[in-house]
């Protein structure tokens, strides 16, 4: 195994430090009431630092959860090549695995928190945007925020995209994806600000056009059409209407055909 360096082992034993606080604090508080703030205000790390590791709660509560996994792990591996009858071994496994619950019950639970759709699809949206953000496609300017008191209760990303015609020509073009709004706080108005302060910043960058998968009832409201109008397509099997574009000038996809060629860490999640 080769040697780490000390800016390595600094960094995980800042990771370590990190995960064993968000631990904690799931013990104590549940996951509902785990928040990026409270392992900040914990540890002695600013909230930047900690998204460095972590792209949110969710993705904290997932390593907890390999964590937890790989240790089990570790336990079957040591009974497995337990110098014993097959019988033996497996009791092993058994004795192993009955012992680590009981000495730490409430980790199993959060292996049963990752199950949960909700926070599955946070994790994968938290890494796809973490992925888009190493890309060609970010452009940091329209990687927006909504925050109240401080604290981030929204985000949307315009990535760049191509669309490719059938003579290999390629139009350039931004997808709106992916946007959130915190549970609570949906319908309230925020995801709609978000919607136009990007569109807004798109048009300064000089960008002509923008391309959404959504929802066929929302997207309209901000001007938004199928995109069968410019005989653009998508890449994915989705029913046409909720498959839409907009020009952000006048004749923005004048001219422009195809299919939509989105940056490969959409087909990576």
């Amino acid at each position: 195994m080769p040697t780490l360096s000390r800016k390595q082992r600094e960094m995980l034993e800042r990771e370590e430090l990190i995960l064993s606080t968000a631990q904690t604090l799931l013990h104590q508080y549940g996951y509902n009431h785990l928040t990026m703030d409270r392992v900040a205000e914990t540890v002695e790390y600013s909230k930047g630092t900690i998204y460095n590791h972590f792209a949110s709660k969710e993705d904290l509560v997932c390593s907890l959860s390999c964590r937890y996994i790989s240790n089990l792990i570790d336990i079957f591996q040591r009974a497995y090549n337990y110098n014993g009858s097959t019988r033996e071994r497996y009791l092993a496994i058994g004795i192993g695995y009955s012992l680590h619950h009981q000495l730490h019950p409430m980790d199993s639970q959060i292996v049963q928190t990752v199950k949960n759709n909700a926070v599955r699809e946070k994790i994968s949206e938290a890494k796809l945007v973490e992925m888009l953000r190493q890309s060609s496609a970010f452009v940091p300017e329209l990687s927006l925020v909504a925050t109240i008191d401080n604290n981030v209760v929204g985000h949307i990303l315009f990535t760049k995209i191509k669309i490719v015609d059938k003579d290999k020509n390629e139009y350039e073009s931004l997808a709106l994806a992916p946007m959130a709004v915190k549970p609570e706080l949906q319908k309230s108005g925020i995801g709609g600000k978000l919607i136009k302060k990007g569109l807004d910043k798109a048009r300064e960058l000089n960008f002509k056009s923008v391309i959404v998968l959504g929802h066929d009832k929302y997207y309209p409201k901000f001007g938004f059409e199928p995109t069968t109008k410019w005989k653009i397509t998508s890449p994915y099997d989705v029913p046409e209407n909720v498959f839409m574009g907009l020009e952000l000038v006048e004749g923005g996809l004048k001219n422009v055909n195809g299919m939509v060629k989105y940056a490969k860490e959409f087909d990576e999640i």
